[in-house]
């Protein structure tokens, strides 16, 4: 009977050993991304987990909390600073189910300035490229002044010829 008490022990020491372990390799991590169409090169928005903080901006666009999280805790992320509100589609309180969490914030437009960009002297068969520091690309195969779209107040742009058969000055 001893003996049986000894492995009893040990089967139930083991079994929490196991359960232990798994718990511990269940852990998931919480993301935030930018998820509007344009963003400022100059704004931030701050993110919070319980007092844990988190900088959401133009070089970071999908940023994660430290603090890792077990199936079936809860969450719950606040914006402690921003120019604007952000839009967490309903999903800023939540519970985690055996994976990692990436929440879109949309965090609307900044205000906009139009920008236009005037292409002369492009000849018969050339074509030209063009690329903006928001990711957007214009080709033109012929003279023309074009409408680039709004960039946001007080950024910094640019814009760099990415193609032709010689250089745009």
């Amino acid at each position: 009977m001893r003996n049986f008490g000894k492995i009893l022990f040990l089967s139930a020491f083991c079994l929490l050993a196991a359960v232990e372990s798994f718990s511990q390799a269940a852990q998931y991590r919480l993301g935030i991304a930018y998820g509007s169409n344009l963003y400022s090169n100059k704004e931030r928005f701050e993110f919070s987990v319980d007092g844990e903080r988190v900088i959401l901006n133009s070089a970071n666009p999908t940023v994660y909390f430290n603090k890792k999280f077990s199936n079936g805790q809860r969450y719950q992320i606040q914006q402690v600073f921003g120019p604007r509100t952000c839009n967490l589609w309903n999903v800023e309180t939540g519970v985690f189910n055996n994976q990692d969490i990436v929440i879109a914030a949309n965090c609307g437009n900044p205000p906009l300035t139009l920008f236009k960009l005037e292409i002369t002297g492009v000849e018969q068969g050339e074509s030209f490229k063009f690329a903006d520091n928001y990711r957007r690309t214009l080709t033109s195969s012929f003279s023309t002044t074009v409408n680039l779209g709004g960039f946001p107040q007080g950024d910094d742009y640019s814009i760099t010829q990415t193609d032709g058969p010689r250089q745009c000055k």
